[in-house]
């Protein structure tokens, strides 16, 4: 279950006002098959929570009523039909205009697709490391092979005959170090940080 789910109780801890994720919350995995109604009256917090977690949540709301907390949070993994989630709820203070404490903001949200997009994310970068470490090292290669192409261009040893299809070899190669240039480039923009190990072969913009 997914989403920024929000409730406020009021100081008898029964719900006040929730929202649709919240609500969601309450129907559990039937919200999957449309909206199902949810009976708030004289409905608590405390009764929607585990035994174990009920324990912990009575006290701290208790002391959040009485000025004695600021703030409660409680992380936990919850199983369903829709695998084992990670979920973090959160409990702070409402004031009223008065500046008493007049119930209670009760948050609650899924940490597991986040943690999912930081590993994807994580590997992406790996990824686009590992393809800038290539470059490095195809543009080493292209550079020692240019190099020699272009000795040979001006060796008067070289038959005439060969001298086109060096021609064709030399162009190949200043088009595969603009292409490798061009990759390098796709990389450095999707990495907002520089490997400083890394030292690239740039390559000419374009041919003699």
């Amino acid at each position: 279950m997914t989403g920024l789910a929000a409730c406020i109780l009021n100081s008898d801890l029964r719900y006040r006002r929730v929202n649709a994720a919240w609500r969601a919350y309450l129907q559990g995995d039937t919200f999957r098959f449309g909206p199902q109604p949810v009976n708030l009256d004289d409905r608590t917090l405390l009764a929607d929570l585990p035994d174990d977690r009920r324990a912990h949540w009575e006290p701290a709301l208790t002391a959040i009523l009485n000025g004695q907390l600021g703030h409660f949070l409680d992380q936990a993994t919850e199983s369903s039909t829709l695998g084992d989630r990670r979920v973090v709820m959160t409990a702070t203070p409402l004031l009223s205009d008065a500046g008493g404490i007049d119930g209670i903001l009760c948050v609650r949200y899924d940490l597991t697709d986040a943690q999912q997009a930081t590993a994807n994310e994580e590997r992406l970068v790996q990824v686009l490391l590992t393809a800038r470490r290539l470059q490095h090292f195809l543009g080493n290669q292209l550079a020692l092979t240019l190099g020699y192409v272009e000795l040979l261009t001006f060796d008067p040893r070289l038959p005439h005959e060969l001298r086109d299809r060096l021609d064709e070899a030399l162009r190949g190669v200043l088009e595969a170090t603009e292409t490798l240039s061009k990759l390098r480039l796709v990389t450095r923009l999707e990495l907002d940080h520089d490997d400083n190990a890394i030292v690239e072969y740039l390559g000419p913009s374009q041919a003699p």
